[in-house]
């Protein structure tokens, strides 16, 4: 006759779940109570840990003997949303019949249900315990302790431990960088998709809808892995055209691979050197690297105004430098270019004035979902100018 005891996360006909708190220790075991019963009708074998006292011990022989030769299961590497099980046996050596009662878990994210609270002498059973990775955790170790009415073991402990990882990494992470851009060369980088989960996996697909982006997708050499510290993955090279018009480019690129549930999504960014420049300005607060403006924080009812210097190569033009468009998100937000100036070597300097007008709603924007300005200008360049603003109006 062989005996199981099954740890689930919920109710299965026939049995009790038991979960206990995340990161709490292992409590001890309440008054006891009638034993519940499955849906279906069929005796219930289950014993939940709560409400019950331990099993005692009787106080001379014949007596049971607790034996579990493995206590610990190292899973080794599961993924970010997997659930996993493993099944610990527990045999009685002894002269008597062994009483089991699991304990509470460690975690919700394991749970212990009884099928059987008894075993006879010479008889095994088994502990199967499920349980769930929720969150990337490079340290998993979970479990609870069995309580028996073995007098020499009255509490047998079992745990699994192991690393929940994501499925995949891609490093860069989010935003891939194209520095160094040349408008001879253009320019390169280089990107990598690892996992160290699966042995094999495919790129299944790569977009990007600029014309100015191309790639190559190559198997990762094993010094890349070991870099990574993954088991499989690839390289992938990015070229940028030369001919990708000047200031800042920001393009989407979006990996599908064969065992991920959705795809992976990257920003592209790079940024050519051209005849517009903003220069810093004192008390301003602007990224150049991504074209951050940062307003802060203001009451509604007095708005926020902030001005922002460009320096423009005029040299090649016939006409005055204008702005021939101005976008902007949410449509409250006012830009406008102002002239400050004419400098040696064919340079002008203009003022950008970006303002927030008093009266607006009360709103936020942030450099996840930022304010824009998008301006298009009549340089021969084509360069236009835009920019994310982040601010708080209370």
């Amino acid at each position: 006759m062989k005996i199981q005891l099954i740890a689930v996360f919920l109710l299965l006909p026939g049995g009790v779940s038991i979960s206990g708190c995340a990161n709490e220790a292992a409590s001890e075991p309440r008054a006891e109570t009638e034993h519940d019963h499955s849906d279906d009708g069929t005796a219930d074998h289950n014993h939940s840990s709560e409400n019950q006292l331990p099993p005692v011990p009787s106080k001379q022989a014949p007596w049971p003997s607790a034996i579990a030769e493995e206590k610990t299961f190292d899973f080794g590497t599961m993924p970010v949303g997997g659930e996993n099980e493993h099944a610990f046996a527990i045999r009685n050596e002894g002269d008597a019949d062994l009483q089991l009662l699991a304990g509470e878990p460690t975690c919700k994210c394991t749970a212990f249900e009884l099928s059987e609270t008894t075993i006879k002498p010479g008889e095994e059973g088994t502990l199967l315990v499920r349980w769930a990775g929720k969150a990337k955790d490079d340290s998993f170790q979970h479990g609870g302790p069995v309580y028996t009415n073995d007098p020499k073991r009255q509490e047998i402990r079992f745990v699994v431990k192991g690393i929940v990882d994501t499925d995949f990494d891609v490093f860069p992470a989010q935003v891939w960088p194209i520095s160094n851009v040349s408008p001879k060369t253009g320019g390169a980088m280089q990107a990598v998709v690892v996992s160290r989960i699966y042995k094999e996996f495919n790129i299944t697909d790569l977009v990007c809808e600029s014309q100015y982006i191309s790639t190559a997708i190559s198997p990762a050499p094993q010094q890349a892995l070991d870099e990574f510290q993954g088991i499989s993955g690839y390289m992938i090279n990015v070229k940028l055209s030369p001919e990708i018009p000047p200031g800042l480019m920001e393009e989407s690129l979006t990996l599908t691979l064969d065992r991920a549930d959705a795809p992976i999504e990257v920003m592209l960014r790079a940024h050519m050197a051209g005849p517009i420049r903003i220069l810093p300005t004192p008390g301003v607060t602007f990224d150049s690297m991504v074209n951050g403006l940062k307003l802060g924080q203001f009451p509604t009812n007095k708005g926020r105004q902030v001005e922002l210097t460009l320096l423009v190569d005029t040299s090649d033009m016939t006409e005055s430098f204008t702005a021939t468009s101005v976008d902007t998100s949410p449509g409250f937000i006012k830009a406008e270019l102002v002239p400050a100036g004419q400098l040696a070597g064919g340079r002008s300097r203009y003022k950008l004035v970006v303002s927030v007008p008093p009266g607006i709603p009360r709103t936020e924007r942030t450099r996840s979902s930022p304010g824009l300005v998008e301006m298009q200008t009549n340089h021969p360049s084509g360069q236009a100018i835009r920019i994310k603003l982040s601010f708080k109006a209370f």
